[in-house]
């Protein structure tokens, strides 16, 4: 949704990625992050993983990339769209095993259900009702992102 909403005098800022093997012990982004030393220590990293299902957007970022200057303007852009209730985490109190975890400049998004005492939670990952993905996430998603990569 992103890259076709991307007007096109945008499309040299960003690159887009697709990695699989993820559940096999991340096979594809760690064969990436391998063959390119460059992105896997200096590029900022942007992984959506099960984004399709949950009214809670969540971001992860560690300490060095939040440093980065370009976080604060991810973080006006994701804040400035509605229909989702967006969170950004410090990786530091927070577990997600996922692409991300290969490069040095990784965030973690996932799409959330929230309950009280269990919290956010994703319930339906890896089973066959891994079937959901709705429109309203994937437009946050590309509203908010469209809106980050315009400030780069």
């Amino acid at each position: 949704e992103l890259m076709a909403r991307l007007p096109e005098e945008q499309r040299a800022k960003a690159a887009f990625i697709l990695f699989d093997n993820e559940e096999k012990g991340m096979l594809g982004s760690s064969a990436y992050a391998s063959s390119h030393k460059e992105v896997k220590k200096n590029k900022l990293i942007i992984n959506m993983d099960c984004v399709g299902d949950g009214g809670n957007v969540l971001f992860f970022a560690n300490k060095k990339t939040r440093s980065l200057e370009a976080f604060p303007k991810l973080e006006a852009a994701m804040q400035g769209v509605s229909g989702r209730n967006y969170i950004m985490n410090k990786m530091e109190k927070c577990v997600y095993p996922s692409d991300q975890s290969q490069f040095k400049l990784g965030i973690a998004v996932c799409a959330c259900n929230k309950m009280p005492v269990i919290g956010y939670y994703c319930d339906k990952i890896h089973t066959k009702k891994d079937t959901i993905c709705e429109q309203v996430n994937l437009d946050f998603l590309a509203e908010g992102l469209n809106a980050f990569v315009s400030q780069l």
